[in-house]
């Protein structure tokens, strides 16, 4: 698309997925309320859980004036929604899912909606547990305005050590992992945009800012990896339009509260670790699929290295998600086999909850 026929980007749609996460998202919508660039709607997909969904319906009921919603036609995947108007003007709906579809399910039940109810130029998908900094939208908005691009990244910095996450992402093909570019610099550490531009293949979907003509051109996210590798899948639909890097866009991120994926083995979910694993056999077969039958067996070499850091319980998890890699399973996991990698009832359903929450 030539630059000619790029146009400005003013609005914005906010798109957060959530389950069971009153507290973080309520700390979420109060970042998003200091904002500078106020041209923007808030859509929330509340991903099954009833509880949640009733507490941030009524803390909104508190705190905003309500907007009536038609109900005989409601967004498809939802079972109710609500719309609320904040004092400075800024819409936001709460889309209470039908069931738990997972990451990629809430965000294309949020982009339905804001095609619906908003004339958005960007989306913006964030986490419930980040926190954007006040001009981070403006940053990522001047920046989208300026060139043609797919999807932006921001610096995402580890809340609790204010140290980088990560500026954007590169795959590593051969043994189907994501390596983050920036991982561990100090905060005020000024890279080079054109060198992050010229590595990065996808950006984190912690905080994802795409623009209409790539979300058009990609269509909607993939929900067969139900967590994990889906913002990846979607970098890799972007055709010609390149991804781009906001230095000034900075947003904070508490990594991995919600879906217990730590950087430390010994303390991963057992959902995050099954789901990595399947879903990297996933994605392979899906854009490298000459390199499938090698990639296969290096993944299996792969799950050892949980031996090595003294999980035995990580172990038998990630060979148990290559294992339903390599027979084709897709979507959100089946609760009884859960049940059989997890040993009890209830922390299947808790971490089936979380899975749609957080990011990498």
């Amino acid at each position: 698309m030539s630059f000619e026929a790029w146009l400005p980007i003013r609005k914005v749609a906010i798109l957060i997925v959530s389950y069971n996460s009153y507290t973080e998202l309520l700390a979420c919508l109060s970042a998003v309320s200091r904002l500078a660039h106020r041209d923007h709607a808030i859509f929330i997909c509340e991903n099954g859980s009833t509880d949640s969904f009733q507490k941030l319906d009524a803390h909104l009921a508190d705190s905003c004036s309500s907007v009536s919603v038609d109900t005989n036609d409601p967004i498809v995947g939802t079972a109710r929604e609500t719309h609320y108007r904040t004092v400075g003007g800024q819409d936001i709906w709460l889309l209470h899912a039908a069931t738990n579809v997972g990451y990629a399910g809430g965000v294309n039940i949020c982009v339905r909606a804001a095609d619906r109810y908003f004339r958005w130029d960007a989306i913006w998908i964030l986490n419930p547990d980040t926190h954007p900094e006040e001009n981070a939208l403006s940053a990522l908005v001047k920046r989208g305005t300026s060139q043609p691009f797919a999807v932006i990244g921001s610096r995402l910095l580890f809340e609790t050590s204010a140290r980088i996450q990560m500026y954007g992402g590169y795959w590593r093909a051969w043994i189907a992992r994501g390596k983050a570019i920036g991982l561990g610099n100090d905060r005020d550490f000024n890279p080079s945009t054109t060198d992050v531009e010229r590595q990065q293949q996808f950006v984190s979907g912690a905080a994802f800012f795409a623009s209409k003509p790539f979300v058009a051109a990609a269509g909607p996210m993939d929900e067969q990896y139900f967590l994990y590798n889906e913002d990846l899948d979607w970098c890799f639909h972007r055709g010609s339009l390149p991804l781009l890097y906001e230095h000034h866009a900075i947003v904070l991120h508490a990594h991995g509260t919600s879906i217990g994926s730590s950087e430390h083995a010994q303390m991963r979910s057992p959902l995050a670790i099954y789901l990595e694993e399947r879903n990297k056999l996933i994605f392979t077969r899906k854009h490298y699929p000459l390199r499938y039958p090698l990639v296969v067996l290096i993944c299996f070499a792969l799950c050892h290295q949980y031996l090595l850091r003294g999980t035995w319980r990580g172990y038998s998890t990630a060979v148990r998600g290559w294992l339903a890699g390599l027979c084709g399973g897709i979507g959100r996991p089946d609760e009884k086999l859960m049940r059989q990698v997890f040993r009890t009832s209830a922390s299947v359903k808790a971490d089936l909850g979380r899975s749609s929450v957080g990011r990498t």
